[in-house]
């Protein structure tokens, strides 16, 4: 190949990567959804009352991670879409411990534990549908999911505290 052609190879490669970058319309929707993720977040964790919890620290994760994701949304592209979207086992591994975790709790009742879990499980199955949207606008949908699975993850993650701690 001569030199001419290795640079259009690589400006096609550089503007193939900018080409799938979002656009700022929908960056501005993905920033709106992580910030009304982030008031739901609050709004749950204040009307629940799971602030008064021991473990309550770790309900600052999902803030942190929707902070970041606001403020890097004009860096998303479809190849980090599929990297983070491609794996879904943890969801699916959220479905199968938590009922024993429900088990487990039977011994020793705690009705936070179990209000928690339940909202565990139902977050983690709203994250499940399925929007078919225009490719321009799925990384909205894509950043609803996150949100949903985010949610739900950390619930887990209280749950398990909450459970070892009390």
């Amino acid at each position: 190949m001569s030199t001419n052609e290795l640079e259009n190879v690589s400006e096609n490669e550089v503007k193939l990567k900018n080409s799938s970058l979002i656009d700022s319309e929908n960056c501005f929707y993905v920033g709106m959804i992580y910030i009304l993720f982030s008031l739901i977040w609050i709004l749950i964790v204040l009307y629940n009352r799971f602030y008064t919890s021991p473990a309550s620290f770790i309900l600052i994760i999902p803030l942190i991670l929707f902070t970041i994701g606001y403020f890097n949304c004009d860096k998303f592209n479809v190849d980090l879409q599929n990297d983070v979207f491609r794996i879904t086992f943890i969801s699916v591994g959220l479905l199968l411990s938590l009922p024993l975790l429900k088990f487990f709790t039977e011994t020793k009742p705690n009705k936070q534990l179990d209000h928690v879990i339940y909202l565990a499980m139902i977050f983690v199955l709203v994250s499940y549908y399925h929007v078919w949207l225009p490719l321009e606008n799925r990384h909205t949908w894509k950043a609803i999911q996150s949100c949903f699975e985010t949610f739900s993850v950390t619930f887990y993650i209280f749950a398990l505290t909450i459970f070892f701690l009390m």
